[in-house]
Protein backbone atom coordinates (compact mmCIF):
# COMPACT_ATOMS: atom_id res chain seq x y z
CA UNK A 1 0.00 0.00 0.00
CA UNK A 2 2.99 2.35 0.24
CA UNK A 3 2.62 3.46 -3.38
CA UNK A 4 -1.11 4.08 -2.98
CA UNK A 5 -0.40 6.30 0.01
CA UNK A 6 2.08 8.33 -2.04
CA UNK A 7 -0.60 8.77 -4.72
CA UNK A 8 -3.60 9.07 -2.51
CA UNK A 9 -6.16 11.06 -4.50
CA UNK A 10 -7.75 8.91 -7.19
CA UNK A 11 -10.61 10.04 -9.44
CA UNK A 12 -12.94 7.94 -11.58
CA UNK A 13 -13.77 10.13 -14.55
CA UNK A 14 -15.55 9.87 -17.88
CA UNK A 15 -17.72 12.28 -19.83
CA UNK A 16 -20.45 9.65 -20.25
CA UNK A 17 -22.75 7.92 -17.81
CA UNK A 18 -23.22 4.17 -17.59
CA UNK A 19 -19.54 3.25 -17.60
CA UNK A 20 -19.63 1.79 -14.08
CA UNK A 21 -17.43 4.45 -12.52
CA UNK A 22 -19.55 4.79 -9.35
CA UNK A 23 -19.40 1.04 -8.78
CA UNK A 24 -15.66 1.00 -9.43
CA UNK A 25 -15.11 3.93 -7.06
CA UNK A 26 -17.02 2.13 -4.29
CA UNK A 27 -15.17 -1.14 -4.93
CA UNK A 28 -11.73 0.49 -4.83
CA UNK A 29 -12.56 2.44 -1.68
CA UNK A 30 -13.84 -0.74 0.00
CA UNK A 31 -10.77 -2.70 -1.10
CA UNK A 32 -8.34 -0.20 0.41
CA UNK A 33 -10.44 0.15 3.57
CA UNK A 34 -10.33 -3.62 4.09
CA UNK A 35 -6.59 -3.45 3.39
CA UNK A 36 -6.18 -1.21 6.43
CA UNK A 37 -6.28 2.27 4.91
CA UNK A 38 -8.13 5.23 6.37
CA UNK A 39 -10.44 6.00 3.47
CA UNK A 40 -12.64 8.80 2.16
CA UNK A 41 -14.97 8.38 -0.80
CA UNK A 42 -16.15 11.60 -2.44
CA UNK A 43 -19.49 11.47 -4.26
CA UNK A 44 -19.37 14.49 -6.56
CA UNK A 45 -22.06 13.32 -8.97
CA UNK A 46 -25.29 15.38 -8.62
CA UNK A 47 -27.22 12.09 -8.81
CA UNK A 48 -25.67 11.10 -5.46
CA UNK A 49 -25.31 7.43 -6.33
CA UNK A 50 -22.95 6.64 -3.46
CA UNK A 51 -24.02 8.77 -0.53
CA UNK A 52 -26.71 6.34 0.63
CA UNK A 53 -25.20 3.15 -0.80
CA UNK A 54 -23.16 1.80 2.12
CA UNK A 55 -24.53 -0.10 5.12
CA UNK A 56 -24.03 2.42 7.98
CA UNK A 57 -23.26 -0.27 10.56
CA UNK A 58 -21.83 -3.02 8.34
CA UNK A 59 -18.29 -4.08 7.41
CA UNK A 60 -17.72 -0.78 5.57
CA UNK A 61 -18.96 1.48 8.38
CA UNK A 62 -15.52 3.13 8.70
CA UNK A 63 -15.59 4.21 5.06
CA UNK A 64 -16.26 7.93 5.12
CA UNK A 65 -18.50 9.08 2.25
CA UNK A 66 -18.64 12.79 1.49
CA UNK A 67 -21.19 14.29 -0.92
CA UNK A 68 -20.03 17.48 -2.59
CA UNK A 69 -21.01 18.46 -6.13
CA UNK A 70 -20.05 22.12 -5.88
CA UNK A 71 -17.06 23.99 -7.24
CA UNK A 72 -15.47 23.91 -3.76
CA UNK A 73 -14.94 20.15 -3.97
CA UNK A 74 -11.27 20.53 -4.91
CA UNK A 75 -10.60 22.41 -1.67
CA UNK A 76 -12.58 19.82 0.30
CA UNK A 77 -10.53 17.00 -1.21
CA UNK A 78 -7.27 18.81 -0.46
CA UNK A 79 -8.32 19.33 3.16
CA UNK A 80 -9.35 15.69 3.56
CA UNK A 81 -6.05 14.47 2.14
CA UNK A 82 -4.30 15.28 5.38
CA UNK A 83 -6.59 12.97 7.35
CA UNK A 84 -6.86 9.95 5.05
CA UNK A 85 -4.47 7.45 3.50
CA UNK A 86 -6.38 7.31 0.22
CA UNK A 87 -9.20 9.39 -1.27
CA UNK A 88 -11.34 8.05 -4.11
CA UNK A 89 -13.60 10.50 -5.95
CA UNK A 90 -16.50 9.63 -8.21
CA UNK A 91 -17.37 12.29 -10.78
CA UNK A 92 -20.42 13.18 -12.87
CA UNK A 93 -20.76 11.52 -16.26
CA UNK A 94 -20.35 14.81 -18.09
CA UNK A 95 -18.07 17.82 -18.22
CA UNK A 96 -18.83 20.45 -15.59
CA UNK A 97 -16.91 22.68 -13.22
CA UNK A 98 -17.13 20.15 -10.40
CA UNK A 99 -15.53 17.42 -12.51
CA UNK A 100 -12.78 19.80 -13.53
CA UNK A 101 -12.23 20.78 -9.87
CA UNK A 102 -11.94 17.11 -8.86
CA UNK A 103 -9.46 16.36 -11.64
CA UNK A 104 -7.41 19.45 -10.79
CA UNK A 105 -7.02 18.08 -7.23
CA UNK A 106 -6.31 14.46 -8.12
CA UNK A 107 -3.10 12.45 -8.50
CA UNK A 108 -4.43 9.58 -10.62
CA UNK A 109 -7.41 9.59 -12.99
CA UNK A 110 -8.94 6.28 -14.04
CA UNK A 111 -11.16 6.43 -17.13
CA UNK A 112 -13.53 3.43 -17.27
CA UNK A 113 -14.55 2.27 -20.72
CA UNK A 114 -17.15 -0.33 -21.69
CA UNK A 115 -16.52 -2.48 -24.74
CA UNK A 116 -18.18 -0.22 -27.29
CA UNK A 117 -16.83 2.16 -29.97
CA UNK A 118 -18.87 5.05 -28.54
CA UNK A 119 -17.25 4.65 -25.12
CA UNK A 120 -13.84 4.76 -26.76
CA UNK A 121 -14.61 8.12 -28.37
CA UNK A 122 -15.81 9.47 -25.01
CA UNK A 123 -12.63 8.17 -23.36
CA UNK A 124 -10.57 10.12 -25.86
CA UNK A 125 -12.55 13.27 -25.01
CA UNK A 126 -11.99 12.63 -21.29
CA UNK A 127 -8.26 12.19 -21.83
CA UNK A 128 -8.22 15.44 -23.80
CA UNK A 129 -9.83 17.24 -20.85
CA UNK A 130 -7.23 15.79 -18.49
CA UNK A 131 -4.52 16.88 -20.92
CA UNK A 132 -5.91 20.43 -20.83
CA UNK A 133 -5.73 20.41 -17.02
CA UNK A 134 -2.18 19.03 -17.10
CA UNK A 135 -1.19 21.91 -19.37
CA UNK A 136 -2.26 24.54 -16.83
CA UNK A 137 0.33 26.43 -14.80
CA UNK A 138 -0.85 24.75 -11.59
CA UNK A 139 -0.36 21.19 -12.91
CA UNK A 140 2.48 21.67 -15.38
CA UNK A 141 5.03 20.21 -12.97
CA UNK A 142 2.66 17.78 -11.20
CA UNK A 143 0.91 15.89 -13.95
CA UNK A 144 -2.20 13.82 -13.37
CA UNK A 145 -1.37 10.18 -14.07
CA UNK A 146 -4.13 8.75 -16.27
CA UNK A 147 -5.13 5.30 -17.49
CA UNK A 148 -8.08 3.71 -19.29
CA UNK A 149 -9.76 0.77 -17.54
CA UNK A 150 -11.86 -1.75 -19.46
CA UNK A 151 -14.99 -2.45 -17.42
CA UNK A 152 -18.15 -4.52 -17.69
CA UNK A 153 -16.43 -6.78 -20.20
CA UNK A 154 -17.22 -10.35 -21.19
CA UNK A 155 -14.05 -12.30 -20.34
CA UNK A 156 -12.26 -13.48 -23.47
CA UNK A 157 -14.72 -11.79 -25.83
CA UNK A 158 -13.65 -10.69 -29.29
CA UNK A 159 -14.96 -7.15 -28.80
CA UNK A 160 -12.99 -6.67 -25.56
CA UNK A 161 -9.77 -7.85 -27.23
CA UNK A 162 -10.48 -5.66 -30.25
CA UNK A 163 -11.14 -2.60 -28.08
CA UNK A 164 -7.98 -3.19 -26.05
CA UNK A 165 -5.95 -3.39 -29.25
CA UNK A 166 -7.63 -0.27 -30.65
CA UNK A 167 -6.91 1.70 -27.47
CA UNK A 168 -3.26 0.62 -27.55
CA UNK A 169 -2.92 1.48 -31.24
CA UNK A 170 -4.35 4.93 -30.51
CA UNK A 171 -1.53 5.46 -28.03
CA UNK A 172 -3.87 5.75 -25.06
CA UNK A 173 -2.63 4.43 -21.69
CA UNK A 174 -4.59 1.28 -20.84
CA UNK A 175 -4.49 -0.81 -17.67
CA UNK A 176 -3.57 -4.50 -17.93
CA UNK A 177 -6.28 -5.40 -15.40
CA UNK A 178 -9.94 -5.23 -16.37
CA UNK A 179 -13.30 -5.73 -14.67
CA UNK A 180 -15.72 -8.29 -16.08
CA UNK A 181 -19.49 -7.89 -16.01
CA UNK A 182 -20.49 -10.05 -13.02
CA UNK A 183 -23.81 -10.46 -11.19
CA UNK A 184 -22.12 -10.13 -7.80
CA UNK A 185 -21.71 -6.35 -8.25
CA UNK A 186 -25.47 -5.79 -8.27
CA UNK A 187 -26.12 -8.34 -5.53
CA UNK A 188 -23.50 -6.77 -3.26
CA UNK A 189 -24.78 -3.24 -3.93
CA UNK A 190 -28.28 -4.23 -2.83
CA UNK A 191 -26.79 -5.01 0.58
CA UNK A 192 -24.69 -1.82 0.65
CA UNK A 193 -21.52 -3.84 0.14
CA UNK A 194 -18.99 -4.78 -2.55
CA UNK A 195 -17.66 -8.09 -3.93
CA UNK A 196 -14.58 -7.76 -1.70
CA UNK A 197 -16.90 -8.16 1.30
CA UNK A 198 -19.48 -10.68 0.11
CA UNK A 199 -17.18 -12.88 -2.00
CA UNK A 200 -13.61 -12.11 -0.89
CA UNK A 201 -12.20 -15.07 -2.81
CA UNK A 202 -14.43 -14.67 -5.87
CA UNK A 203 -13.38 -13.67 -9.38
CA UNK A 204 -14.73 -10.13 -9.07
CA UNK A 205 -12.78 -9.55 -5.85
CA UNK A 206 -9.59 -10.77 -7.49
CA UNK A 207 -10.16 -8.45 -10.44
CA UNK A 208 -10.76 -5.49 -8.10
CA UNK A 209 -7.55 -6.33 -6.25
CA UNK A 210 -5.63 -6.48 -9.53
CA UNK A 211 -6.93 -3.03 -10.53
CA UNK A 212 -6.07 -1.59 -7.09
CA UNK A 213 -2.56 -3.03 -7.14
CA UNK A 214 -1.94 -1.71 -10.63
CA UNK A 215 -3.00 1.76 -9.47
CA UNK A 216 -0.67 1.46 -6.49
CA UNK A 217 2.23 0.81 -8.86
CA UNK A 218 1.51 3.72 -11.21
Amino acid sequence: MAEARKRKIIALATLKGGSGKSTIAACLAAYWLLDGCKMALFDTDPQGSLINWRQPDGPLEDLRIIANHTQTVGQAIAQSAGFHDVIVADTAGFRNRTTIAVLAATDIAIVPVKASPFDLRVAADTLQLIGEINATKERRHRKIVVAVLLAQTTPGSVIARHLRAEISEAGLPIMAAELANRVVYGEAALAGLTPSVVQPNGKASKEIAAVAMEIENM
